[in-house]
């Protein structure tokens, strides 16, 4: 029994190779209302390791325009070679645990995700055991889930905003550089960064108006947002947006044919910073 334990949590850590210098990059696609408008090339990287306050080592892993970043700073991970458990190190001091890699199809791995498919895929020409991991208690805002595969750690992830403004963010891997093996082809990585670098809420299109106009905004952090429309004494009157917001670019049409003619406000207020524009309508 022990021997076949022991080869049941070997084979497990195989989903989640991690070694300095490791390196996967994955295709970003975000898909509003399930349309593809974009898509771009994001990285993770095992850039070293480190002894915390606990006394465990663990690995320290940077991430570059893929969605459920964690707060854009590198984070920490251990992988127990006795439990096959995967732990997230938080900047709380605290170590908590973020999956199982024994988990089989059907199988609870943390509270509100569960194993949903285990299967053979192919991948960099290679029919691999896959795990999808999947949430099934949906929280208010967001559904996301994951997918590793055995000898190339996490081949896909995915986000969705599905109550605010659905959109979906999905990442697959292209590439991956694992304990010094390459598979795949590398991405030369533009130096213009699909993800915008600043906030910024752009001039209504077209601008006079009747009755319907685009606004367009970019926000380069994660962030809870508001959007909303005012007249001219500064009363509120529409609530375009509102909710959590991943980085990126958006847009939303504003249709006024409920309002008379005059000059309006609208406004994008983020976690850091207010913006605000002037628009005409004219009818």
């Amino acid at each position: 029994m022990v021997c076949a334990q022991s080869n049941e949590i070997k084979d497990a850590l195989k989903y989640y190779p991690i070694h300095i210098g490791d390196y996967w990059q994955y295709k970003v696609t975000r898909s509003p209302f399930g349309v593809q408008d974009s898509s771009w090339i994001g990285y993770k990287e095992v850039i070293g390791d480190t002894i915390m306050p606990n006394g465990k080592k663990y690995f320290t892993i940077k991430e570059d325009r893929l969605p459920i970043q964690h707060y854009y700073k590198p984070y920490f991970i251990r992988v127990d070679s006795n439990t096959a458990n995967v732990y997230k190190y938080n900047y709380e001091g605290k170590e908590i645990l973020i999956d199982r890699l024994v988990a089989k199809k059907g199988e609870i791995i943390l509270y509100g995700f569960k194993c949903t498919n285990d299967t053979l895929k192919e991948y960099f020409g290679v029919n691999v055991n896959t795990r999808l991991i999947e949430q099934y208690l949906i929280s208010s805002t967001s559904y996301s889930g994951w997918e590793r595969a055995k000898e190339f750690g996490e081949v896909m992830r995915y986000y969705d905003d599905i109550y605010v403004y659905y959109i979906r963010y999905r990442c697959d891997v292209i590439y991956a550089k694992i304990d010094g093996n390459e598979y795949g082809n590398k991405t030369i990585v533009s130096n213009e960064n699909i993800i915008p670098k600043e906030f910024a809420l752009f001039q209504n299109y077209p601008n006079p108006f009747n009755p319907t106009t685009k606004i367009s905004f970019t926000i380069f952090k994660r962030s809870n947002i508001r959007l909303n429309i005012y007249d001219v004494k500064g009363s509120e009157i529409y609530t375009l947006l509102s909710g959590e917001y991943l980085p990126g670019k958006y847009f939303v049409d504003f249709n006024a044919s409920n309002l008379s003619s005059g000059i309006y406000f609208y406004q994008l207020k983020t976690s850091f910073d207010i913006i605000t524009k002037k628009m005409i309508l004219i009818k």
